[in-house]
């Protein structure tokens, strides 16, 4: 943050970076092969955390199914 006040402050405005977060979004979808189909599909906005941080993706499959399946401890 102050590296890029800094530079636009040095450069009178001209460089201005732009900072961009880290971001995931998931999809969840049930395909049936005998009916040749998607049964469900179900998708997140944007998590603003770690994407590669497994406490994150389990949250957030936990935070999609939870709704409309009975989960367990574990998926």
């Amino acid at each position: 943050m102050a590296k890029g006040l800094g530079i636009a402050l040095l450069s009178l405005g001209v460089l201005t970076p732009i900072v961009a977060q880290s971001a995931t979004r998931v999809g969840v979808f049930i395909y049936d092969a005998q009916t040749q189909s998607v049964v469900y599909y179900k998708s997140n906005w944007p998590v603003e955390k770690d994407p590669l941080a497994g406490v994150v993706i389990d949250q957030t499959l936990t935070d999609l199914l939870a709704a409309d399946f009975q989960l367990t401890d574990r998926l």
